[in-house]
């Protein structure tokens, strides 16, 4: 089998391997309307090429919702924007899937507007929200609720319906022991802990009369102790061959236990999947869907010479909507590679913002760049992310553009970001943004560092600055009589600082050299002064880091100030105000923020040019303000 081969799958005809795995947008209005930024979305997605598009995750009924803004269908009201969003996936000639999920004790109370419910009491140590044991009657509720919810999906003019039994979500709660610690008819037994999802079956083909061949999710694996595994789902399996399913979605992990696997994090290996997936092969009959940092076309072919009968896109397609169109016609080097960082399509999202992307700005704008009414000539000075996405934005609209860059290398402090524990897969974006410069029309120059008069021999109509930031340093006493770099060039070099290392500074860049630091044999104590550390950090890359420095020979001092160094010992001072002196180290590292580099912005405009400021040389920001902010710009001009 190959990526690009046609399936039939019941009564759905896939033009090929691929189809789009089921996330939260936060594009929907407050309750779950469909929006125009949600058409749009769906529908540049479709344009892309996937076979089959199964839109965001949608509670079948309103007490089992995860996002205030996620995509609703347990009311009639929501039915019209619901075709409107089918018409225009169809108009795309690609299939359209219909997911839908009750959370249980993962449901989001501000999304709810109540406790969360589950089989018994028990708390999603996710979010620390306990959720109150259902009654039967309120099963009985749930139940209608994916029966009319199915109902609104066929009268939507869905191909098909995907229903959610893993995950960690009510089902699997069901399920699983672990959560279900029922004495009626919906617990202790194995035939028990099924009924709730045989129901739920029973409910859907119910509700569209059996018209539309139904898939389920499962996880693969919760990834945790006492969860659920293939062996634990062999018996869902084979209920579900039985009533008719027609192809099982595998994806890995628990919204509540084990959310880094939950959401795919780049850190973790794929073995634990592949090994998990080709058990579950060996399980049941039907076509089995692969979900999971799958969006690497050789990654794609591998499983689909294994396990895999199809592989699901989900954030690959964020990425970019085009990756399916790009492999089946060969253009693999133009692809914008995905490497799971979860920044702008989980940070953003929980933060209540429309979906994003570190590497595609444009998420969510159906419209094509609008070509420039009066093309211009631009220089932009500064090759990291925000320079490079203006540059090829620019010259995408019409602009001459020459792209100016002092290093001998592009890319920026952003081609540090795989040299960090668990961010090798960063490197994926990276290659995939200096690529998008072989397919535009802009000059490039490298180990050149520019200057006024150079701008005045160029003499461009536009200058861009995106000249990033620089570190922030110290002047602390005795700082001198120690090897002192900043976060920076401990990356760039990643030097050997000897057995003891002062890091002052918790962010991210201070924390992931403690741990480089720490795994090399250096004992290493990290001073900050605020009260915790890594708050600059996606929160699953977080609580992954703080687990592996558990193993590892480093010291955090929060509300603490260093006040000196010297031969005798370090010197800090805590938040009450007492002094304390540390032992004697070898080394320092400055990683206390950085600040713009943009004194070229006000050279030039004194000269009366037209200049702007792009990403982290008009405000130091994660990489994806920086993308962001360039594109912006680049649009207007």
């Amino acid at each position: 089998m190959h990526v690009s081969d046609p399936l039939v799958i019941g009564s759905l005809r896939l033009k090929n391997r691929m189809v789009m795995a089921p996330f939260k947008t936060a594009m929907a209005e407050p309750g779950g309307a469909a929006t125009p930024r949600t058409l749009e979305f769906y529908a540049r997605v479709a344009e892309g090429g996937i076979a089959m598009v199964t839109t965001e995750p949608m509670a079948a009924h309103p007490a089992g919702r995860e996002h205030p803004k996620q995509l609703a269908i347990h009311d009639d009201a929501f039915l019209d924007g619901l075709k409107q969003l089918v018409a225009e996936i169809h108009k795309r000639s690609t299939l359209a899937c219909c997911h839908l999920n009750h959370a249980g004790r993962a449901a989001n109370p501000k999304a709810t507007g109540e406790r969360p419910v589950a089989p018994s009491t028990t708390i999603c140590p996710a979010n620390g929200n306990e959720a109150r044991e259902l009654s039967i009657g309120e099963i009985a509720e749930i139940v209608r609720g994916f029966e009319d919810a199915a109902e609104r999906a066929w009268w939507s003019g869905y191909d098909a319906i995907e229903v959610q039994l893993g995950h960690g979500y009510l089902a699997a709660q069901f399920l699983s022991p672990k959560t279900n610690r029922r004495t009626d008819a919906y617990g202790g037994s194995l035939q028990n802990r099924l009924r709730f999802a045989r129901e739920v079956l029973t409910a859907v083909e119910r509700g569209m009369n059996a018209e539309l061949p139904v898939i389920i999710r499962v996880s693969g694996s919760e990834m945790t102790e006492d969860g659920l595994g293939p062996d634990e789902l062999a018996p869902l399996l084979a209920m579900a061959e039985e009533m008719g399913v027609v192809a099982i979605h595998v994806g890995m992990g628990s919204a509540c236990e084990t959310p880094p696997w939950y959401y795919a994090h780049m850190a973790l290996g794929f073995e634990p999947q592949e090994a998990a997936v080709a058990k579950i092969r060996t399980l049941t009959r039907l076509p089995i869907i692969v979900a999971g940092r799958v969006g690497e076309p050789e990654r794609m072919e591998r499983l689909l010479a294994g396990p895999a009968d199809l592989v699901a896109l989900g954030r690959p397609l964020v990425a970019d909507p085009d990756l399916p169109r790009k492999v089946v016609e060969g253009r693999i080097g133009e692809i914008t590679l995905c490497g799971s960082c979860l920044q702008g399509c989980l940070v953003r999202v929980k933060q209540g913002k429309p979906i994003s992307c570190i590497v595609n700005p444009a998420v969510g704008r159906h419209e094509d760049l609008r070509p420039a009414e009066t093309p211009k000539s631009i220089m932009v000075i500064g090759g990291g992310p925000a320079g490079i996405e203006a540059a090829v934005t620019l010259a995408r609209r019409g602009h001459t553009v020459r792209l100016f860059e002092r290093n001998h290398s592009l890319g920026g402090q952003f081609s540090l970001a795989p040299r960090a524990p668990g961010k090798s897969r960063m490197r994926l974006p990276l290659e995939s943004l200096l690529r998008r410069l072989e397919h535009v029309e802009v000059k490039v120059t490298t180990g050149h560092e520019v200057t006024p008069g150079l701008v005045e021999q160029e003499h461009p109509d536009v200058v861009i600055i995106a000249t990033g930031a620089e570190p922030i340093h110290l002047q602390i006493p005795g700082l001198d009589t120690v090897t002192t770099l900043t976060g920076t060039e401990f990356f760039e070099a990643e030097p050997e600082l000897g057995r003891r290392v002062l890091i002052v500074g918790g962010g991210m860049i201070g924390m992931e050299a403690a741990e480089v630091l720490a795994s090399r044999g250096s004992e290493v104590t990290v001073v900050e002064m605020l009260a915790d550390v890594a708050r600059d950090m996606e929160p699953v890359t977080r609580k992954l880091l703080m687990k592996r420095l558990e193993t590892l020979p480093v010291t955090i001092l929060t509300g603490t100030t260093l006040t000196a160094v010297s031969r005798d010992g370090v010197h800090v001072r805590a938040e009450d105000g007492g002094e304390k002196r540390l032992d004697p180290v070898d080394a320092v590292i400055l990683a206390v923020g950085t600040r713009p580099v943009n004194t070229l912005a006000q050279e030039l405009r004194a000269r009366g040019f037209e200049v702007h400021t792009v990403g982290d040389a008009d405000q130091p920001n994660q990489v994806i303000g920086a993308v962001e902010s360039a594109y912006e710009l680049a649009s207007s001009l």
